[in-house]
């Protein structure tokens, strides 16, 4: 080969049977891989050329000749899958879950490809972990175009542990085909068995079952719907709704759903709103910067004892004794909140003495 091949230097060869060696720049000096491809979709490697994906390998050179291709891409330091639990590595649910986000980040950059690029070859061998931990789909030998009418591929392809029932003839593979090996390489990284001879019983259980079902149309029907459910199981209760509805609703007071702190924090929401319309607006002015201070400083206060009360956002978890089973050990962190809110409080008077002469107390 000639031109900007001439610009690489062969260092040593990885995979004879595939032609793939580790090559050096002649002129940055970095370390690059070449493969020499012999089933191949050269539009895809043209689309993959372009991606800037930090879990796809970036193809950064491509040359056709003798019905080969030719690719120089991103070298990946590290180890697949398929090595890590040959020498015995278990993953662990949470481990999983975690690659597997991790990987649904790089399967949404190839399905959101117009037309959608399918890998169609997702197996534990081809997912790469790098020293730093970043997950790294790679091999796209057997990927192609998804294209709008066609009843069925016109090259069958992919591993067939893993290939999804439409990879042998029965259809045209999409997305959904991704999606279905992604389920048996779960199952793999779970059991070290495909998910018909040992089907996961786990909290990913549900998630492997309904990725790999045999009609498409029972399966997740895009990508973003797996990450979507794996996230809810790795951060339960994170996502945004969930979030504002545990931590900001309904207010301190009414989230336990106990009547007497419902009722308790009706009266104190009561006497709040009486105090601020009735007497600070209507019938005591506030004439000096102090006497506004004094009014803040109470509701801060009523406040800080509210929270304590409610337990906001936890807040009992954060301070030693409070969440203990003693009425004793309770006690002294009730005492411990009590006092570090006291030494806020003289925190900000000494602020407001300092700087503006004025002081709370």
């Amino acid at each position: 080969m000639d031109g900007i091949w001439d610009q690489y230097e062969e260092i040593t060869r990885l995979k004879c049977q595939n032609e793939v060696c580790l090559v050096l720049g002649r002129e940055d000096k970095k370390v690059y891989v070449r493969k020499c491809l012999k089933i191949y979709n050269p539009k895809v490697y043209e689309s993959l050329k372009i991606i800037r994906n930090i879990h796809i390998p970036r193809v950064y050179d491509l040359k056709e000749q003798d019905d080969r291709l030719y690719v120089i891409e991103e070298y990946v330091g590290g180890e697949t899958l398929q090595e890590k639990m040959e020498r015995g590595e278990v993953f662990t649910e949470k481990e999983v879950f975690e690659i597997i986000l991790q990987l649904c980040e790089a399967i949404t950059c190839l399905h959101g490809q117009i037309p959608a690029i399918i890998h169609r070859d997702i197996k534990l061998s081809n997912v790469m972990i790098t020293e730093e931990g970043i997950v790294k789909l790679i091999d796209y030998n057997a990927a192609r175009y998804f294209m709008e009418g066609m009843a069925q591929d016109t090259m069958l392809i992919g591993t067939a542990e893993y290939a999804a029932p439409e990879q042998f003839g029965f259809a045209q593979t999409d997305v959904r085909t991704d999606i279905y090996s992604l389920g048996v390489m779960m199952n793999y990284m779970l059991t070290g068995q495909s998910y018909k001879s040992c089907p996961y019983d786990g909290k990913a259980g549900k998630v492997i079952r309904k990725c790999t079902y045999m009609d498409p149309e029972k399966r997740y029907q895009k990508i973003q719907e797996v990450e979507a459910e794996v996230r809810k199981l790795l951060y339960p209760g994170e996502s945004k709704k969930k979030w504002i509805k545990k931590k900001l609703l309904p207010l301190p007071g009414f989230r336990s759903r106990k009547l007497w702190r419902m009722v308790a924090g009706a009266f104190v929401y009561l006497f709040l709103i009486y105090s601020v319309f009735i007497v600070v607006l209507s019938q005591k002015k506030v004439e000096t910067l102090k006497e506004m201070i004094d009014a803040l400083a109470f509701y801060v206060v009523a406040l800080f004892a509210f929270v304590w009360i409610d337990n906001r956002n936890e807040i009992k978890s954060h301070i030693p004794f409070a969440g203990s089973k003693s009425k004793i050990a309770r006690g002294m962190g009730a005492f411990v909140f009590f006092v570090l809110c006291l030494m806020l409080i003289a925190v900000v008077d000494m602020f407001l003495e300092l700087f503006f002469g004025i002081s709370i107390f």
